[in-house]
């Protein structure tokens, strides 16, 4: 295997990639928050733009136009962020990428 493309994103700890309608974007999640990159170039990714959380972001997972984004948390504790990934939504930065849509925590483990 080769490199065929990368972007510097600072230290990341999961990833989704999602094939969409017109192009293939990664999720990252990482300690920037949740960074959108699309993808559809494996030799040219394009960072979309970032969206920083409450925390580092550990991992990520999406369903439709949803993200959920598992931040750090404490042995007892696990935070969730619900990101509307829809790429109409507008986000502080105006470039296309959405802003959360909700927090929560988990109830303390057993």
């Amino acid at each position: 295997p080769i490199v065929a493309g990368s972007l510097a994103l600072g230290r990341s700890h999961g990833v989704a990639v999602v094939q969409g309608p017109v192009s293939r974007r990664a999720y990252v999640a990482g300690d920037a928050g949740l960074s959108i990159v699309d993808v559809s170039a494996a030799s040219a990714p394009v960072l979309l733009g970032q969206l920083p959380l409450a925390g580092p972001a550990t991992d990520v997972g999406v369903s439709g136009d949803v993200a959920l984004v598992v931040l750090t948390s404490t042995a007892s504790l696990c935070n969730v962020a619900s990101v509307d990934v829809t790429p109409q939504v507008p986000f502080f930065g105006g470039s296309g990428l959405p802003r959360t849509s909700g927090t929560g925590r988990s109830p303390r483990a057993p």
